[in-house]
């Protein structure tokens, strides 16, 4: 209506078009929407436009302004121009946001609106919490699903479409998996499978499912690294970092498997891409690692290993971290550093039979809650360290910058028949290539005496030594420890907490003293000298107890049970100084 005389009624109409388009702008500004940023400095510059052609209006209405025929010609013009402009703005908003579903459609199953009205008014069982409604029923082809309506004032397009876009691009047993999504109009919604017995959080914090064993919550425990570990190093060319790992978002099925939920906050990389540069706060409270709080900080999934340890807190003693009067980790931290962790373990509930396990979840947590991010173990080495596939080295204190030195796992097998018959190179470190005369081989001649072959040392001994001796100790591999050219050499632990490698260097220490022979015992984790480093230069790792005999390396508990069951143990110690 290009009529001066219709002025009022096209400012009425744009008044209208523009309260529609402010609306539009509050869901855009609720949901997110980082990329509408040029959008919404239209808008405003649209709203500031308006309200001074209604300014002007009311001055040709009150008379102080130019009553002409031409002054309200002119303000008519920009009337309908500012209409032509807000009905672009709506069209550009709603193009974008089908832009978006489109996109979506491609990964997942796209649900319009009234589907899904549909759906959840044939499913008679929901669940109302914080992050929207939330209801379980069945497909016409009889799937169980779950259907969770978000809140229209609370999610953020941002946060929607990279749940959509994750659970989408991941295919994993302890992964929630997608059916479908709906992006239409104000609902958002996500459609996926059912998980029957609810969150982790409800059993730790809630009680829910109290008949349900420890050892259960170790296996959940397990499962739920097992899908982080696929979303670190399993999705191709892309890592994804979930950014807010706690109990809420590990959900479990009919048979109380887990899968990981939750990913609203996740952060897709390239696999060759390290960190991604934090610009806000991501994560919940009380599990976001200490970089997670530093703007423009570096992140990288040792945030999701950091969250993680915290999960394995609470479920140490099915309680939140803050249920007490201090921080529940600082305490295990305690108990750990003054040996006192095992009893705590007791203190805490947990059974004789699962008292172990607890111990090797309590040392993983203190791993995990590593100030230093880069110490911070795998999700991969956790699970397995938790499965007892690899063992763990003691911690250091988790709530001071360590060195990264540092590092969780022992570089050891369980035992050591691989390194039993290897050979290697008389330059390679640890081996027998100081220039100290004992330290350099020793010069021999073999005579018969008695029709008994003896090996007669031309060198520092006068000892015959059985050549049955020579050639079984010629078996092992070469690697001789400080002063071990002519010595028996242990290393082993006094640490009582250190269950295994404690009962297995009592075992030894007994076996190698009932042959009356010298040892020299090396405490790996005592304080008087360095030698865990010693050990790690030696054979890769620092598991204990290991067994040197004259600059070779015989094994671990294992080998020398082995040797002394067939007698061999006997013959090795031959020429070796008694007490």
């Amino acid at each position: 209506m290009e009529n001066s005389s219709y002025l009022q009624q096209n400012y009425v109409q744009l008044s209208i078009k523009m309260e529609d388009l402010k609306h539009l702008r509050n869901q855009v500004e609720k949901r997110g929407r980082a990329e509408m940023g040029d959008w919404l400095k239209k808008v405003d510059g649209r709203e500031v436009a308006v309200d001074k052609i209604g300014k002007d209006l009311n001055e040709l209405k009150t008379g102080s302004g130019s009553n002409s025929l031409l002054a309200k010609n002119n303000l008519n013009q920009e009337v309908l121009a500012n209409l032509r402009a807000v009905n672009d703005l709506k069209k550009e908003a709603n193009a974008r946001f089908e832009y978006v579903g489109q996109n979506l459609t491609e990964l997942a199953k796209r649900y319009m609106r009234g589907e899904i009205k549909n759906f959840i008014s044939k499913f008679p069982n929901f669940i109302s919490t914080d992050d929207g409604d939330v209801y379980v029923g069945h497909f016409r082809d009889g799937k169980q699903v779950a259907v969770r309506v978000f809140p229209q004032e609370q999610v953020a397009d941002e946060i929607f479409i990279t749940e959509v876009s994750t659970i989408a691009r991941a295919c994993h047993r302890h992964l929630v998996k997608l059916y479908g999504f709906c992006f239409d109009g104000d609902m958002r919604a996500l459609v996926y499978e059912c998980m029957e017995n609810g969150s982790l959080a409800e059993i730790l914090y809630e009680n829910h499912h109290s008949s349900l064993e420890w050892e259960n919550l170790y296996i959940i425990a397990i499962e739920t690294a097992k899908g982080l570990v696929y979303m670190h190093e399993g999705c191709g060319e892309q890592i994804i970092i979930h950014h807010d790992v706690w109990a809420g978002n590990v959900l479990l099925d009919e048979k109380f498997s887990a899968k990981v939920t939750g990913f609203g906050l996740s952060k897709l990389l390239k696999r060759d891409a390290t960190h991604c540069t934090k610009t806000r706060f991501r994560g919940s409270p009380g599990y976001a690692a200490p970089e997670m709080w530093e703007l423009a900080s570096q992140i990288t999934n040792k945030c999701d290993v950091y969250s993680f340890g915290m999960m394995l807190f609470e479920i140490l003693r099915k309680k939140r971290n803050t249920d007490g009067r201090k921080w529940f980790p600082g305490v295990v931290w305690e108990k750990f550093k003054n040996g006192e962790l095992e009893q705590f373990i007791r203190y805490c509930g947990i059974k004789e039979k699962d008292s172990e396990k607890a111990y090797i979840l309590s040392t993983v947590a203190l791993w995990c809650a590593q100030k230093t991010p880069k110490i911070r173990p795998s999700m991969k080495d956790i699970v397995m360290v938790l499965e007892n596939q690899m063992q763990v080295n003691s911690p250091p204190d988790p709530f001071e910058l360590q060195p990264l030195e540092y590092t969780m796992l022992r570089r050891v097998s369980l035992t050591m028949a691989e390194s039993l018959h290897k050979t290697s190179s008389p330059k390679k470190a640890g081996e027998c290539a100081s220039s100290s005369p004992l330290a350099q081989p020793l010069k021999t001649t073999t005579v018969d005496l008695n029709r008994v072959k003896y090996t007669v040392d031309s060198g520092t001994s006068n000892l015959p030594r059985n050549s049955i001796a020579i050639e079984i100790l010629n078996q092992f591999e070469k690697k001789c420890p400080p002063q071990g050219e002519n010595s028996v050499i242990m290393y082993t632990t006094t640490i009582e907490q250190m269950k295994r490698p404690f009962k297995e260097s009592n075992e030894v220490r007994s076996i190698l003293r009932s042959h009356n022979i010298q040892i020299i015992e090396r405490d790996v984790w005592g304080a008087d000298f360095n030698y865990d480093d010693e050990l790690k230069d030696l054979v890769g790792g620092i598991d204990t107890p290991v067994v040197f005999v004259e600059g070779r390396l015989i094994g671990g508990a294992k080998e020398v049970k082995t040797l002394e069951v067939e007698g061999k143990l006997k013959i090795l110690f031959d020429g070796i100084p008694k007490y």
